[in-house]
């Protein structure tokens, strides 16, 4: 959750060995310096966008998202995939990639256990800019693929959905063996047998030998990452409550009202200027799904009513919300 970009870190080059994608190529079709990926240049999303969408584009496989999300799995040095391989299940192993992820990329994960199952829900902080369909394809195979690999079990799970239409949708469903709806939300949901199933990997001297580096690294990002990321971090998942208010959202930051406003105020925005646009990105991301309702729509960004919502939209678009439905339909 960092304004710092998308680290590139080594791992990468694992990767793309195994996909048999020439690096410089890659690179010189993404328009990035030759030495991006050793030297830890950190990426803007733009450039991750055009990253991405250069890697599919040479690669030319349908299965894309399964092949990138196997190829992660299977990187040893990657530092997520350390932690969720020696975590004890997939349920600590989803904690530990949403606790750490954000050291690489602007990127959420949450996971909790809700009814009979587990549900692991994700996304990006910054909205606006859209990643392809392939994208969230291949965290949701990589999700089921890490489970698998740690427990040598073919774990499937019983719900998946996606934010946003799915170009690989029908391959995606065979590889995880479970349909995918369109929701508001990108997520799938493992029973609690095989969220709590032990992972063959498991290693808790493994774990303790290099956590201390990820908080440090996580802990050294935080000191530099902007307020307004901070605020939206904290909305995100306290908007589908209902409470927006900023001593809340203060609280969380563990700081005063009044500090939150002049960190604000030095960034050139405001605590209400950060709400109204995190609400209009999630606003936009929710509209590509069918399934939901205005007012479903109006409670998960935390409003009270349709009218409130509608005019909020309205004001932020200069759209009503059928219109932009019938636009995103066009």
């Amino acid at each position: 959750m960092s304004q710092q970009g998308i680290l590139l870190d080594r791992a990468w080059l694992m990767v793309l060995e195994d996909l048999r994608v020439s690096v410089t190529d890659l690179l010189r079709m993404a328009n990035l310096p030759e030495g991006t990926i050793v030297t830890g240049r950190r990426l803007s999303l733009e450039e991750y966008v055009c990253f991405w969408a250069s890697l599919e584009v040479i690669f030319d496989n349908p299965l894309f998202p399964i092949h990138v999300a196997r190829a992660f799995t299977t990187a040893s040095y990657s530092p997520l995939v350390l932690a969720a391989a020696s975590s004890p299940n997939a349920a600590i192993a989803y904690q530990r990639i949403g606790q750490f992820k954000g050291i690489f990329a602007p990127f959420w994960l949450e996971a909790e256990e809700v009814g009979d199952g587990l549900v692991a829900r994700f996304g990006w902080y910054e909205e606006p800019v859209h990643l392809p369909s392939s994208h969230v394809a291949t965290e949701m195979a990589y999700l089921v693929q890490i489970a698998r690999t740690a427990t040598r079990v073919s774990i499937a799970p019983i719900q998946a959905s996606s934010s946003c239409a799915l170009a690989s949708k029908n391959a995606l469903e065979e590889f995880i063996g479970c349909p995918i709806t369109l929701d508001a939300h990108n997520q799938i949901t493992l029973s609690i047998e095989d969220a709590k199933r032990p992972f063959l990997s498991c290693s808790t001297h493994l774990w303790e030998s290099f956590e201390p580096e990820l908080w440090r690294r996580l802990n050294q990002l935080s000191e530099h990452t902007c307020t307004k990321v901070r605020v939206q971090s904290v909305l995100v998942s306290i908007l589908p409550s209902g409470d927006t208010s900023r001593s809340t959202v203060a609280n969380e930051l563990a700081m005063s009202e009044r500090a939150l406003s002049r960190a604000l105020r030095r960034e050139g925005t405001s605590f209400t200027q950060v709400l109204a646009h995190t609400r209009e990105s999630l606003a936009k991301s929710y509209l590509q799904s069918k399934r939901l309702d205005p007012l479903e729509l109006a409670l998960l960004l935390g409003y009270s009513d349709v009218s409130s919502f509608a005019r909020a939209f309205k004001q932020w678009t200069g759209m009503t919300l059928g219109r932009h439905r019938m636009a995103l339909n066009a």
